[in-house]
């Protein structure tokens, strides 16, 4: 299967060289767009993938209308660009000499005659190695200044407008404004507007549309060039595919007999700023176009800049309405957010600043998570967007390199400004290309075995689970002893004296090859190259009720094979139970004396409950003595989003005030926050086994979690409303008759959910005898000395 993919890829590349025309294996990426008088400036990158340029290709930019000979051509520079090489995705060749900065001179677009359903065009053509391609940009920066290409004014009523094609990729249009406004007076809701015509018509009314708003009609004001309405109550929108909060907006179209076209204003300028909360922002587009847009309050982002010291951060400084008062900031991901720090100046202007380093859960200071994180506004009214002005988008959305991360000032697909927070990786390690150098280097070297230990949990997503357990115990008996920890960004708490290593950092591959001792839970996938000195331990992260493995149906040669050399890294194999010894022998074909029989080294804090502890957990998540219902679901396959069966709300309000739902989704499910009322996501709570201290009850379906929570004795109901589809061995498969075995209630609606969680004591009672049983045949070994056990073992010559 390898060969014929790399045979098959091979093919395409030659086909794409033989007939350039084709566009096969074509990269164009536009990264930036600003204007300069004029000129048009743009920068990016373009290469045809599989080529390597040991010199900077000669690259070429033009314009040119369809149906016409004349083009425009810009004048190019060569330039490194580092992100040409971090984004590409074959690691054959380094890609950062095909950058550019191309500069159109548009002002030769004043010989041409304005033609809007003719736009100019973009192309591009790269010269190297003896060959030469050519073609549309293919790909776009949604994330920069080309996600708010602004129109210009070349002459009186003539604009160009540089806009995104799906298909075209960059074009210009160029074309003449029939209708512009001159003039904006608003009064609370209340909206009045001068339109000038290029030939002094008179108009007759004007037609206001937005995306999922209620059209409105502004009538002409007899004897003068205005038009006036009010503006009707704004529909809160949010796009369904980004989760971003679209401001409600309404664009302009005047009607003058049978004759209806679009409004226009200056390019860049704002009409009416809004003075008071809930005033209206009218404005140009960045099309050239007017809009009207409602806010309850109007937040221009006009400046940013990294301040160091005395607190690593980000200051801005902007405009709003007057009062921001009822107004907070937040910079929010899809999982995390950073506060921010709001000072009203007067006069219409705001400065704030955001802390790079943040506390989670009452956690320890740590440099923010990787993700982008986008400024919105929250009041009484929910939350809502904010804007950049124009000249910051196109001059100021720059990168930091710094020690803990790298990040980008940029935007939320349109004028709201974003962070970007990325791994602190340092250039050489940047992109496929690089880390092939650093895996061949790591395969190539002799290292010298070092008496540390090497964890990787969930692929470096936490520091938790059963390799944060044997930290714990390694740590008290063997001081000493160096301790890595593989992590996704440096927001990741690893236990007190261990030393985080980012993966894809020469220091992360330094450690997995140098460490005696490595100890995951999860794959270490084929660039881990097993050395002789090495002890891996696999403590795998759950027993298993869904089949693993070898035991799965329907999977790919290639499939099993892969199984079969990750099970070849492993020497040791943590078991929590008798069956599941069973399961892992077959499933990775493992001999009985690799696999540890111990327990799992997770559950051992779940003895000897500290009640102490418990109120501090409780505290950190600001709970009070609410009874506390943990909804946990496992993932789907072959999907793996969102889970959601459960109105979590509903479900709170069903049991009343005095109960809190707390979320905790599975690791390969963590997409969003779905915090609401009376429901809190604690998905990324650090450590899972304080949630299970914690929690009066589980919900659960198939999750493993359910092996653990036995050791609590507390009880659990399990929602189970997909069982036919998910036990179904064409998918999976399982391993038992969960409803013959569970030691709770198996119920598949949201009824019987709430009619159970009612009575707790109740589902402890009707179902003791399932639950004794439960636990003698999963928890047997769950007594709190598990880590204990299995240190003995790995350490056996210390």
């Amino acid at each position: 299967m390898r060969a014929l993919f790399v045979n098959g890829r091979r093919f395409y590349r030659f086909l794409g060289r033989t007939f350039p025309f084709l566009h096969l294996g074509w990269i164009a990426n536009l990264r930036e767009v600003r204007w300069e008088g004029h000129q048009l400036i743009i920068a990016g990158w373009a290469y045809t993938r599989g080529t390597g340029y040991s010199d900077a290709p000669q690259i070429e930019l033009y314009l040119k209308r369809r149906g016409t000979r004349v083009r425009i051509d810009a004048v190019v520079e060569p330039v490194i660009n580092l992100d040409a090489a971090a984004r590409a995705r074959g690691a054959e060749h380094d890609y950062s000499n095909t950058g550019f900065v191309a500069t159109f001179d548009l002002a030769a677009l004043r010989d041409q005659s304005p033609h809007a359903r003719r736009p100019w065009t973009s192309t591009i053509r790269v010269t190297g190695e003896n060959r030469k391609f050519w073609g549309r940009f293919r790909n776009v920066n949604i994330f920069g200044s080309p996600a708010v290409m602004s129109a210009r004014e070349l002459s009186p009523r003539v604009l160009a407008v540089p806009r995104w094609d799906q298909r075209l990729g960059l074009v210009v249009e160029h074309h003449t404004v029939d209708a512009v406004a001159t003039n904006v007076l608003t009064e609370g809701n209340a909206l009045e507007i001068a339109v000038e015509t290029d030939d002094g018509r008179t108009l007759d009314s004007a037609q206001l549309e937005g995306l999922g708003q209620t059209e409105w009609t502004m009538a002409a004001k007899p004897g003068t060039t205005a038009l006036a309405g009010t503006i009707p109550e704004p529909v809160a929108i949010v796009d369904e595919v980004t989760g971003r909060v679209l401001a409600p907006t309404w664009r302009m179209a005047t009607r003058s007999g049978r004759k209806t076209f679009p409004v226009y204003g200056t390019p860049g300028e704002v009409l009416a700023q809004p003075r008071v909360a809930g005033d209206p922002l009218v404005r140009t587009a960045h099309d050239g176009q007017l809009e009207v847009i409602h806010v309850p309050q109007h937040i221009e982002v006009r400046s940013a800049e990294l301040e160091r010291e005395p607190v690593i951060g980000v200051r801005l400084r902007g405009a709003c309405a007057r009062d921001m008062s009822s107004t907070t900031l937040v910079f929010s991901s899809k999982l995390h957010s950073l506060p921010v720090q709001v000072t009203d100046k007067g006069d219409g202007r705001f400065e704030a600043f955001v802390p790079l380093r943040v506390s989670a859960w009452g956690g320890p200071e740590l440099p923010a998570a990787r993700g982008g994180y986008a400024l919105v506004a929250q009041n009484s009214e929910g939350t809502f967007r904010t804007f950049v002005s124009q000249e910051f988008a196109e001059n100021d959305l720059v990168l930091h390199e710094l020690a803990e991360f790298r990040l980008r000032f940029a935007l939320n697909r349109t004028d709201q400004f974003r962070l970007g927070v990325s791994r602190p990786r340092r250039r050489d390690e940047l992109g496929s290309y690089q880390q092939a150098g650093l895996f061949n280097a790591y395969r190539a070297h002799t290292y010298v075995p070092r008496d540390a230990v090497y964890f990787e949990s969930f692929f470096g997503k936490n520091a938790t689970c059963n390799p944060r357990a044997l930290d714990r115990e390694i740590a008290q008996r063997f001081p000493d002893m160096p301790r890595y920890w593989a992590v996704d960004d440096l927001s990741i708490a690893v236990p007190e004296g261990a030393t985080p290593v980012v993966i894809g950092s020469k220091e992360w591959w330094d450690a997995r090859g140098s460490c005696r001792y490595v100890v995951t839970n999860e794959w270490l996938r084929t660039r881990f190259l097993k050395r002789p000195y090495q002890t891996v331990l696999q403590t795998w992260h759950g027993s298993m009720y869904k089949k693993i493995g070898l035991d799965r149906s329907g999977m790919s040669k290639r499939h099993l094979n892969l199984v079969r050399a990750e099970r070849a890294n492993w020497d040791y194999f943590i078991s929590q139970n008798a069956p599941g010894t069973e399961v892992i022998s077959h499933a990775y074909d493992f001999k009985d004396e690799g696999i540890l029989e111990t327990g799992y080294p997770r559950n051992d804090e779940l003895h000897d409950v500290d009640e102490e502890r418990v109120a501090a957990i409780r505290a950190r998540l600001g709970v009070g003595d609410k009874k506390l219902i943990m909804y946990a679901p496992t993932w789907r396959e072959p999907k793996s989003g969102e889970v959601d069966f459960l109105d979590l709300e509903s479900l709170s309000a069903a049991l009343g005030d005095d109960c809190v739902i707390l979320l905790r989704g599975h690791v390969r499910t963590l997409e969003k926050s779905q915090s609401g009322e009376g429901v809190l996501d604690v998905g990324t709570y650090p450590q899972v086994s304080e949630l299970l201290l914690v929690a009066d009850a589980l919900i659960t379906d198939y999750s493993s979690m359910m092996f653990d929570f036995s050791v609590t004795g507390k009880p659990m109901v399990f929602f189970t409303p997909d069982i036919d589809d998910y036990s179904n061995a064409k998918v999976r498969g399982v391993y038992f008759d969960l409803a013959e075995l569970a030691p709770g209630p198996v119920v598949r609606t949201q009824a019987e959910v709430e009619q159970q969680l009612r009575d707790l004591d109740a589902i402890h009672d009707s179902n003791a005898d399932k639950y004794v049983a439960w636990q003698k045949m999963f928890n047997h070994h769950d007594d709190g000395k598990a880590s204990q056990r299995v240190v003995d073992i790995i350490f056996a010559d210390k």
